[in-house]
């Protein structure tokens, strides 16, 4: 679902769409975050201290809480950065976990020319 919702964000940062954007950015974030619970094998109840618990774990993308601190602060001039770091963040996650994900779709044929728009 990550992969989706990013594909989403990357049209909607294109038209300065803050709303939408940091809408895409919140929702993959947590399904990212929700892939690093499984791929350490843990569980959480809550979010509340999820990105704590997962700073402690041992795979974990470097950095991950400034990672996911600097996506979602967003400003409205650097919205498709933050799509950058998104989809850096969510193939850092991929490589933790070889082989284990296939993407359903292919999503990002055209992704530099959506960027730069």
């Amino acid at each position: 679902m990550a992969d989706f919702t990013i594909w989403q964000a990357t049209s909607f940062a294109s038209k300065s769409d803050v709303y939408n954007t940091v809408g895409c950015f919140t929702r993959a974030i947590k399904n990212i975050v929700t892939a690093l619970f499984a791929i350490n094998e843990l569980y959480t109840i809550g979010d509340k201290r999820a990105i704590e618990i997962l700073e402690q774990s041992k795979n974990k993308p470097i950095n991950l809480a400034e990672k996911i601190d600097s996506i979602l602060c967003a400003d409205k001039n650097m919205l498709t950065d933050g799509v950058v770091r998104l989809k850096e963040l969510f193939d850092e996650t991929v490589e933790l976990a070889p082989g284990r994900y296939q993407p359903y779709y292919k999503l990002y044929r055209g992704f530099d020319t959506l960027l730069n728009m």
